[in-house]
């Protein structure tokens, strides 16, 4: 999977820091935390269904996922995904990756992207 997590902006966090060099954010405090994930992207061409997980320290959330397949070149895609991670050692690493199920290199080019990582509680 490719690895997409280099945000250039860490506003108002609190128990997360970006490291947009290592592509990943770094939860510093155990605990559960409600993960969301925006995003609008496009293909360069159709026919190929893309695979997006959050993953936590290097393994894919159970419950935090999405399946999209684009119908025509350059259709820009809205896509949201969200869910619970529970964070029982610090420090603990948040990245989102996507997969594509055809073979060779396909263009996946992201419009926006905001992901929102939220504390709830021990």
């Amino acid at each position: 999977p490719t690895k997409i997590t280099a945000f250039s902006d860490n506003k108002y966090s609190i128990n997360c820091t970006a490291d947009a060099a290592n592509d990943k954010i770094t939860i510093t405090k155990q605990g559960y935390y409600k993960v969301d994930l925006y995003l609008s992207y496009q293909i360069g061409s159709s026919g190929a269904t893309f695979n997006a997980y959050i993953f936590q320290n290097g393994t894919a959330a159970d419950n935090i996922g999405s399946v999209g397949k684009p119908t025509t070149a350059n259709d820009p895609r809205p896509t949201a995904l969200g869910g619970l991670i529970r964070v029982t050692s610090v420090p603990c690493d948040i990245d989102y990756r996507v997969t594509h199920d055809s073979g060779g290199n396909v263009n996946l080019i992201f419009k926006k992207i905001n992901m929102v990582i939220t504390y709830i509680g021990e």
